[in-house]
């Protein structure tokens, strides 16, 4: 019985030092791809528009696309022999290395894509050139040379070679020779056979020997790959790691055991996990955990704390020693107990997922017979093994089931491996005991309905046609942001049902069943894709209590307050506009801004550009598009709005730039043009239409307009300001209550104005540094704005 079967990895490495030398979890593989560029590789089929060297960079590129998803600290690396031009060197000639052993990344696989999606075979000739003047001696060198100049230990050193030739030196003998024996003295070597359809690959003629492959070997190899899905799939399963979850002893009794390895045939594929990263540097960060001692505040070591426990009153401390004794339960090992009927093992006695077990004869030799025994009786006597597992010293002892499974060939590929399934059982305090539910009556025909319906939408169920959309979509994002593309790959759901399918196979008895329970009408097939409105928003799926809702109509009448939120929401998204709809804005909708181009620098922050330019941290995120602080270390050059008529617009004159922006999205302190409205005072006493002319004309004469163009100082707001006073003044609305209330406002604002002007005076008198005028004037100016918008909310009536 041949190890011919591959598991995935799931060593636990934080208990790396409990288990034997065999689990080598924290190393690291390295594959080597031989791909042969003589020009019979530059074939295509007349049904396919790819050659066969197309094919197989493609098939490489997807194997550096999923080694970065799950082993991305495996090392990748490409040759080609074969070829006219070579960079390794004279000893070495027609080998040509397009990728040294390194770690995969989104560089190489640019590098790939160059020959599988966009490959032009004159470039290629050009720059490569094709030659059947090679040595597969020297290429085996050469490999062995790479493998030798990696300084990490590595766990496997893999070479997979492409090639359409079966018998590379079938005229030099000599060649042939030194190949063969140069192969022998190489690590594992994986020949993966592209030909064209309808041809063969002889094993026979020279990689046998090669690979010191036997005829029963021959026999269940793979036939040679005539398309990319059969490649893609030669190469996935080349690749599959075969290391073991652990390795444990069958004992029998105290004279009889025999080695086996723990595999896992299925995990959950969970999500990659978050790495902390320092926000200024984005060097990976680790966790470090310390013990103080809350009296003194001295840091304690693991030799200063104790596990205690409060049982009545008192506490009662262990030691280290006493803590290892309480957690260990024995050996790790299995121990066999017994054997039980296939049958007595029940759904219900599920606990948690499983291992497989197989044999290891580099521990004892003998094993593999004594297994293969083991298994054949117990399928044929269709018993298992009740036994006692122990995984680790430190792990407590669980009833274990070894189930016999029978080995499954299909197409000269193994499909299910021969082993035990190692079921976990219950324990009697794990099983709880549920009150019987009361059995209603059964009517005989809609049970026949419903069975014949059932039997109607049975399919074979294979886990491998069901991939994990969430996962697939995630890969998908993660891989166009690294490859820098524009759009990702469509993620197809095949955990949805198909719906066409259930009606064409069991519509007849679906629609008897709901005529014989007096169910409602199936509703028409819903369509996968909403509709839109005309204006491009998306319609949203209405509530019966808003059908006859008009919002149009509640908003002039003022009832929108007495809505609820969910339906104001509901309301409001059934008319939300698509985002590509913004495009459509009109000009008037824009308003223009002053900016500037600043480089960031390695230790600066939103916090300390915004203390340095006076500018608000809400602001340059709208400007720059950030949706928070950590963002800006994605960028090298950050926009800075500039205010008109201020220090740094003097400063970086010649730096100034201008653009627009949505008026709604950008603080009105920072446009070109300012435009202060003041609502019309209106008097108390409207009696004649003489006072409702002259409110009027107030309202024309209060609004201001302070181009950028002018200089915008104090002065220009002392003389507006004076001027609305004058106005209101003259038109003898300070009678009224609110009149009188303005011109207190402005006594007050006036004053202010001028201890503001003598402050600003004192600091450009007695200060010169530049930074603190720059933050002097962005004080004054804030406090400036501030009281003009308290002046607007106090002059509206």
């Amino acid at each position: 019985m041949d190890d011919t079967f591959g598991f995935e990895n799931d060593f636990d490495e934080q208990n790396e030092d409990q288990f034997n030398s065999f689990a080598t979890g924290s190393l690291r593989d390295s594959t080597l791809f031989l791909v042969d560029c003589s020009s019979s590789m530059f074939s295509k089929a007349q049904s396919e528009d790819k050659t066969l060297f197309e094919k197989c960079m493609k098939a490489i590129q997807n194997m550096y696309q999923q080694k970065i998803y799950g082993s991305d600290k495996d090392f990748l690396g490409i040759v080609f022999f074969g070829t006219e031009q070579n960079n390794t060197s004279e000893d070495f000639p027609h080998i040509y290395t397009l990728q040294d052993l390194d770690q995969p990344s989104a560089e190489r696989i640019k590098e790939i894509e160059k020959f599988s999606l966009n490959f032009d075979f004159k470039i290629f000739r050009q720059d490569y050139g094709n030659s059947n003047d090679f040595s597969l001696d020297k290429v085996f060198w050469w490999c062995s040379n790479m493998f030798s100049s990696i300084t990490q230990k590595l766990d496997t050193r893999r070479i997979m070679l492409f090639t359409r030739r079966d018998h590379p030196h079938e005229n030099d003998k000599t060649l042939e020779k030194l190949a063969k024996n140069k192969s022998k003295d190489l690590y594992d070597i994986e020949v993966v056979p592209v030909v064209l359809e309808g041809e063969k690959f002889d094993y026979s003629k020279f990689y046998a020997d090669a690979l010191m492959l036997s005829e029963e070997d021959i026999k269940i190899l793979p036939d040679p790959a005539e398309n990319f899905e059969e490649l893609e799939k030669t190469v996935r399963s080349k690749d599959h790691k075969r290391r073991p979850y652990t390795h444990l002893n069958l004992e029998f009794d105290s004279n009889l055991s025999i080695s086996c390895s723990v595999f896992n045939l299925v995990r959950e594929c969970a999500k990659p996990s978050k790495i902390k990263l320092d926000k200024k540097t984005n060097v990976e960060t680790k966790t470090v955990t310390r013990r103080f001692n809350p009296d003194t505040g001295e840091i304690l070591f693991a030799s200063d704390t104790k596990l205690a426990l409060d049982i009545f009153g008192k506490r009662i401390a262990f030691e280290q020693d006493e803590i290892k004794s309480i957690k260990r339960f024995g050996n790790p090992g299995l121990k066999l107990i017994g054997f039980k009927d296939l049958k007595t093992i029940k759904p219900y006695m599920y606990v948690k997922p499983g291992h497989f077990l197989y044999p290891d004869e580099k521990l004892i030799e003998g094993s593999t017979t004594l297994f293969r025994a083991l298994l054949d009786k117990c399928l044929e006597k269709e018993k298992y093994a009740l036994c006692e597992m122990i995984t680790r010293v430190n792990t407590p002892s669980r009833l274990v089931a070894l189930y016999p499974q029978q080995e499954q060939i299909e197409e000269k590929t193994q499909i299910v491996p021969p082993g035990f399934h190692v079921l976990f059982l219950p324990f009697a305090d794990d099983i709880r005991q549920i009150d019987r539910v009361v059995e209603t009556r059964k009517n005989p025909e809609v049970v026949e309905l419903f069975t014949k319906c059932i039997n109607k939408l049975k399919f074979k169920y294979s886990p491998e046609n069901f991939k994990n959309p969430a996962l697939q979509k995630l890969w998908f994002e993660i891989e166009a942001i690294a490859l820098a593309r524009e759009e990702t790959e469509h993620v197809e759901d095949l955990t949805l049902p198909d719906f066409s399918r259930i009606e064409k196979r069991a519509g007849p008895f679906l629609d008897q069943i709901i005529s014989e329970l007096r169910l409602p009408d199936r509703p028409a097939q819903a369509k996968t894709k909403r509709k839109t409105d005309e204006s491009g928003g998306v319609l949203v799926k209405k509530n019966k209590n808003d059908e006859d809702l008009d919002i149009v109509s509640e908003a002039k009448a003022g009832r929108l307050g007495k809505q609820t939120v969910a339906k104001l929401k509901e309301m409001s998204n059934r008319f939300r506009p698509k985002e590509s709809n913004l495009k459509d804005i009109k000009e008037t909708s824009l308003a223009q801004y002053l900016y500037i181009d600043y480089n960031l620098k390695e230790d600066e922050t939103l916090h300390t550009i915004s203390m340095k330019f006076g500018i608000s941290i809400a602001d340059l995120k709208r400007i720059n598009c950030l949706q928070n602080e950590r963002d800006i270390y994605a960028l090298k050059v950050v926009k800075i709005p500039i205010k008109p008529n201020s220090y740094y617009s003097e400063k970086f004159v010649n730096q100034l730039k201008i653009a627009d922006y949505p008026i709604t999205r950008l603080n009105s302190s920072n446009l070109l043009s300012i435009h202060l409205e003041t609502n019309s005072i209106e008097s108390e006493d409207e009696k004649s239409s003489e006072d409702n002319n002259q409110t009027n004309n107030l309202n024309s004469k209060n609004e201001i307009e302070i181009d950028a163009k002018s200089e915008l100082n104090l002065s220009s707001l002392d003389t507006a300001l004076l001027k609305e006073s004058r106005i209101i003044n003259e038109q003898g609305v300070k009678k009224s209550k609110q009149a009188r209330q303005a011109k207190r406002f402005l006594k007050k604002f006036d004053h202010k104005i001028e201890s503001l002007k003598n402050h600003n005076d004192q600091l450009i008198n007695s200060v010169q540094d530049q930074n603190l005028i720059q933050v002097a004037n962005a004080t004054y100016y804030r406090e400036i704005r501030s009281d003009i918008r308290t002046k607007e909310h106090h002059l509206m009536p």
